[in-house]
């Protein structure tokens, strides 16, 4: 067997002066059957200084062999690989790099399998000799190893390409299969570098064609909020019948409509056809003879209601 001590870890219990550690041994059984384990003692130090020694009892083991089909070279326990974003943009004829990353979880670590020779050159992707960084992370859940690879690359043509899948094989103890992933590499989209800046200047001015579009809208919504404000005020504190007439242009500007519309314009293109119909022969009396206080009461409500029925969220809340 081979065995590795992993690093303690230790915190204060909230509340209360105790310290908890916490450690342990990774195991890498070499041959199946029935063993025991004699674990060395642990030691604690505080300030440089031995003051306990704990004894494990020994540690029985029942091990099971791998499957006569299984390759040596296959690791036993659980791999995954990691790549970069899903697409990348990428410079045709222009070096760059990817990165790829392979970690093995409870795997000993000379068993790793190397991806080197996946990471080939493709029609369109030349990829040159890669870098590798390998970590080992020892801590009480037991032994991670990643290697993560840096491969230079470059496109040599435009479009979208990717190098080949690459394909990881592992035999999962908790299950006892032998599982094969095939993993995807990020997908290039590679330009001409004159044709990067054309896109690059078009997306521009349609930003901000879309910007000073959305500019005016806004403007708009404040406005026309603006002067359907003022109308509703208009006809609240309304005295007399230009009072009443001022609040129908406020509307027409609110809505970007001439000013001076006649009274069955306005109701053509401000209400719908029973308040039309309402509101014809009192505001044709309005525009064309004269109205005293009390014979503008009936036309006021009814245009109130008229205009906040247009925009029930907003105008709810005036009077």
């Amino acid at each position: 067997d081979i065995g590795y001590s992993l690093a303690a870890v230790h915190q204060k219990s909230e509340g209360k002066p105790i310290f908890l550690y916490k450690t342990g041994y990774a195991i890498f059984n070499l041959k199946p059957g029935t063993q025991q384990l004699n674990l060395p003692p642990l030691i604690l130090k505080r300030d440089g200084t031995t003051t306990h020694h704990f004894y494990p009892p020994p540690l029985k083991l029942t091990v099971k062999a791998l499957p006569l089909y299984l390759p040596a070279t296959v690791p036993v326990g659980a791999l995954a690989l990691k790549t970069g974003k899903t697409y990348q943009f990428r410079l045709t004829d222009r070096l760059t790099s990817t990165t790829v990353s392979l970690k093995g979880k409870q795997v000993l670590p000379s068993t790793l399998p190397d991806l080197a020779h996946q990471l080939n050159s493709t029609d369109s992707i030349q990829t040159y000799p890669e870098t590798r960084n390998k970590q080992q992370i020892k801590n009480s859940s037991g032994i991670n190893t990643v290697i993560d690879y840096s491969v230079p690359l470059k496109p040599v043509a435009q479009g979208v390409h990717s190098l080949d899948p690459i394909r990881v094989l592992n035999f999962d103890p908790e299950t006892g299969t032998l599982q094969a992933t095939q993993y995807r590499l990020p997908r290039l989209l590679s330009l001409n570098i004159w044709l990067a800046v054309f896109l690059t200047l078009l997306v521009t001015m349609v930003s901000f064609f879309v910007l000073v579009k959305l500019y005016h809208y806004i403007s708009f919504q404040f406005r026309r909020y603006r002067y359907y404000k003022l109308a509703l005020q208009q006809l609240y504190d309304s005295k007399n019948p230009q009072s009443i007439r001022r609040a129908l242009k406020l509307i027409s500007q609110a809505e970007g409509r001439n000013e001076n519309l006649s009274p069955q314009a306005w109701l053509e293109h401000f209400t719908t056809t029973p308040i039309k119909t309402k509101l014809m022969e009192p505001l044709n009396q309005l525009f064309y003879r004269r109205y005293t206080e009390e014979d503008t009461s009936d036309l006021i409500q009814n245009l109130t209601v008229s205009i906040k029925s247009r925009h029930l969220l907003i105008l709810n809340k005036f009077p």
